[in-house]
């Protein structure tokens, strides 16, 4: 199953205002978000950086 995430980006340094961003990736039933954000940043793009605190029952963190 082919999974698309919108990811709200913003860079000072290459962006003139924030802007949102899709990856469409392979997912399946279950896949936590998470997993899905960490699968994009160490395969496809990473620029993307995100706390991963949520694991211990806080939400994420993306930039």
């Amino acid at each position: 199953m082919t999974v698309t995430l919108q990811i709200y980006r913003y860079d000072p340094d290459q962006d003139a205002a924030p802007r949102m961003q899709t990856y469409s990736i392979d997912g399946h039933r279950g896949t936590m978000v998470l997993d899905l954000i960490t699968h994009i940043k160490n395969e496809i793009d990473d620029s993307l950086s995100c706390r991963r605190s949520c694991r211990e029952g806080y939400a994420v963190a993306i930039a």
